[in-house]
This record gives structure tokens, sequence and C-alpha cells, in this order.
């Protein structure tokens, strides 16, 4: 026996209470504790479930649009748009949150890896040294975008 059990399926009715948190801006952990299930599930589910992937997309982008929205409307009026803005940083920080000089971020390991990538196959002579670490590079990114 390994220790570990195997988790119940997501239901239906988790589905629809996952996907209705995320089209309001819930991040993918906090929807996946809230219907009762590991951190990991929904992604695994989106991966193994096309269908679902869609639906968590459409949620997320209706999230996201909303926020968007919101800052545009503030904007126009000089409003107070510091919440929306607050909750976009922390939602995609990839894409809007601050980053200091220096601070090394998940797309910019993934672009230098993969330069060094290229670096190999023009520089490397030996083919089968050249696949081996190939290869290597090639588990390090995975190991990237598994976190």
């Amino acid at each position: 026996m390994s220790g570990k059990r195997r988790e119940k399926a997501i239901t239906k009715e988790q589905k629809t209470t996952a996907l209705a948190m995320l089209a309001v801006g819930t991040s993918r952990q906090s929807a996946s504790r809230s219907i009762g299930c590991s951190a990991d599930a929904i992604d695994r589910l989106v991966r193994a479930d096309s269908n679902f992937a869609k639906e968590v997309r459409k949620a997320e982008d209706e999230a996201e649009m909303f926020f968007i929205n919101r800052i545009r409307e503030a904007a126009k009026d000089n409003q107070t748009w510091r919440a929306a803005a607050w909750m976009l940083e922390r939602r995609n920080p990839e894409r809007y949150g601050y980053t200091k000089a220096g601070i090394i971020t998940k797309a910019s390991v993934e672009r230098f890896m993969r330069e060094l990538i290229v670096i190999l196959v023009e520089e490397v002579p030996d083919k089968a040294v050249r696949e081996r670490v190939f290869d290597r590079f090639e588990h390090l990114l995975g190991k990237l975008e598994e976190k």
C-alpha cells in the first residue's frame, strides 16, 4: 500500500461552484478549498477534461475583463480604481504585478532556458551529448511548468 489515498472525483455541483467562483475573480486554489478538494484537483481536471478547461478559461477571462473594465471606467471618471488594480496584480502577477529590478520571474527563467537550448543545438557538435543535455533542459522546463 502506497500511503497515498485516491481523491474523489469532482462532482458536477462542485465544478459549477468552482466556475462561479473563478468568474468573480477567486483563484483556482481558493475555489478548490471551497469545494473541498486538493489545491491541484482543478488543475488536474483542466488537463484531463478539455470542456472543463474551456469553461475555466472562460470564467477566468470574465473575471479579468471585469477588473480591466472597472479600471478603464474609473480612469475615465477619475474614480478610485486601486481595488481592481490590486486584484489584477494578485491574480496575475506575471502580467500585472510590479517587479523590482533584479527579480527573476518564471517567464524570464523559461526564456533563458530556451535560449540555452538554442545555443546547445548550435554549438555542441556531438549529437548524442547534445540530445542528453537537451533532454535535461526539457526536464527542468517541465518542473517549472508544474509549479
